[in-house]
């Protein structure tokens, strides 16, 4: 219950009097903790990093005056009692109160439920500005669930206003693998082996930033069984890159065989000797034993033609790249190289 009723104003705000007028209290949580009670219940991976709960609640919307908490007239909130609860395997780890100037809360968590008790004795509270109650932090050990599981509002029209039932504060899921721990599962993590909680992706290419081989130039990954039916190519981290050396097609015209660190003129030597033939085949270069899909600079098309020559243009006198650190190329952890059976790693 309330620190005291008998401090609020007496003893009989406790009691509800008939057809007296009830506070529409609504208590949420926002991810965003600016107030906006819309938010969809927080998700708790089981297993996963604990989860900061921002708790909220939106106070009554009749004022009554002068004297609010003594006229017995509007339903200005003049105390409340929250009781924040968990279900399966969901953990209540620590609560922080509200220390903004007026918040005067009491709270503790006991029995893996939350109790915390506030409000203004004289004054009351009104809508539809959103009051915070504090932070709660939650971790989960199997799903479950984060729910107002009681209260008491005490209201100017002396009565007690109950919160009622309301939509489940978060829930607690279980999440996929998550493979670097970074708390991306990897369903949805565009880096799978390498840690990157922000998911940056420069290039838009749907391949993070932190294990791109082309970082500034979107080369999406290939889909799954592509070396399967392509025999001829080679992979690092699922992109293309069939001269293995951790660059990308797309942004690496810097052919083996040929010395210098700029892509230049016998680079181009080398391109033109492979102009027009498969990417499929080993009759390339000016040795023409090179692969050819080390020229297949575009990545469309069956032969070597104009829209590689347009992309060597691009790069010519340039270094290959950039690439992402981890991108080492051959065998390389944790972006791994993966070939058909005409093709190779090493």
């Amino acid at each position: 219950m309330l620190r005291s009723c008998s401090i609020l104003i007496s003893a009989a705000l406790c009691t509800a009097l008939s057809g007296a007028a009830r506070a529409a209290v609504t208590v949420f949580q926002d991810p965003g903790n600016t107030g906006v009670p819309a938010a969809s219940p927080a998700t708790i991976i089981v297993g996963g990093p604990d989860v900061s709960l921002n708790l909220w609640y939106l106070p009554g919307s009749t004022p009554s005056g002068s004297n609010p908490c003594l006229s017995g007239l509007g339903d200005e909130v003049c105390g409340w009692d929250f009781h924040v609860g968990a279900t399966g395997g969901v953990v209540l780890e620590t609560f922080t109160a509200d220390t903004q100037p007026g918040s005067d809360i009491v709270a503790a968590i006991s029995g893996n439920v939350l109790r915390a008790n506030g409000g203004n004795p004289i004054t009351g509270e009104i809508g539809p500005t959103p009051r915070r109650i504090g932070t709660l932090v939650v971790s989960a050990t199997a799903v479950g669930s984060v729910t107002v599981v009681g209260n008491l509002i005490v209201t100017a029209a002396l009565a007690a206003a109950p919160v009622g039932s309301q939509p489940p504060l978060a829930t607690a899921t279980v999440g996929g693998p998550d493979t670097d721990l970074d708390t991306v599962e990897d369903l949805n993590d565009n880096c799978v082996t390498v840690g990157n909680t922000d998911q940056a992706d420069g290039d838009g290419d749907l391949v993070g930033d932190l294990c791109d081989n082309c970082t500034t130039i979107p080369n999406p990954r290939e889909a799954a069984g592509f070396v399967g039916t392509n025999a001829w190519a080679t992979l690092t981290g699922g992109q293309r890159d069939d001269d293995h050396d951790g660059f990308g097609n797309k942004c690496d015209a810097k052919f083996p065989g040929v010395t210098g660190t700029f892509v230049g003129t016998n680079d181009l030597t080398q391109f033109r000797a492979s102009n027009t033939k498969s990417r499929t085949g080993d009759t390339c270069g000016t040795t023409g034993v090179r692969p050819c899909a080390i020229y297949d600079l575009d990545q469309t098309g069956t032969f070597i033609g104009s829209g590689d020559l347009t992309v060597f243009r691009a790069l010519n006198t340039k270094t290959p790249g950039p690439k992402c650190a981890a991108c080492t190329g051959a065998g390389s952890v944790p972006l791994p190289c993966e070939t058909g059976t005409a093709g190779t790693c090493f």
